[in-house]
């Protein structure tokens, strides 16, 4: 797990200079020369991936991060969620600011502790009631 840290880190930052920045760059250019930004079916035209959702109400944006665009002025603002596999990663245009898995080697760390504390701890504690019973066995044999 700790060991796979350094790659996940990697994937992360990939993954917005490969799949967020490019939506980015698309709605600032369209914006450059129509001076607005695009409704959503004109970016679903611009954008060939289709596996962004462009977001300009407040309520299609999922609870995950919906107290970070409170109050924002959707009619020069958006939202991009984008589908990783197992969760989205935003990114929020009123503040430039992603909302990403972030991952990090504390996280690595925090990852391989829970695997010691879930995985191993189980067993020790298995092993030492063995061990009780296995020395009361003992101890009833040798009285008798």
């Amino acid at each position: 797990m700790l060991k796979q840290t350094p790659k996940q880190i990697r994937k992360d930052k990939d993954f917005i200079k490969l799949s967020i920045n490019p939506n980015i760059a698309l709605i600032d250019s369209f914006k450059q020369i129509h001076h607005r930004l695009p409704t959503i079916n004109e970016f679903n035209v611009i954008n060939h991936r289709g596996d962004v959702d462009y977001i300009r109400e407040e309520k299609f944006v999922d609870n995950d991060i919906i107290d970070e665009v409170k109050g924002i002025d959707w009619s020069d603002n958006y939202v991009l969620s984008v589908w990783r596999g197992e969760w989205a990663e935003y990114y929020i245009s009123s503040q430039h600011k992603y909302i990403i898995n972030n991952y990090s080697i504390l996280d690595g760390w925090i990852g391989l502790l829970y695997s010691v504390i879930f995985g191993i701890a189980p067993w020790a504690i298995f092993l030492f009631i063995q061990a009780i019973k296995n020395k009361k066995l003992r101890h009833q044999k040798a009285v008798v």
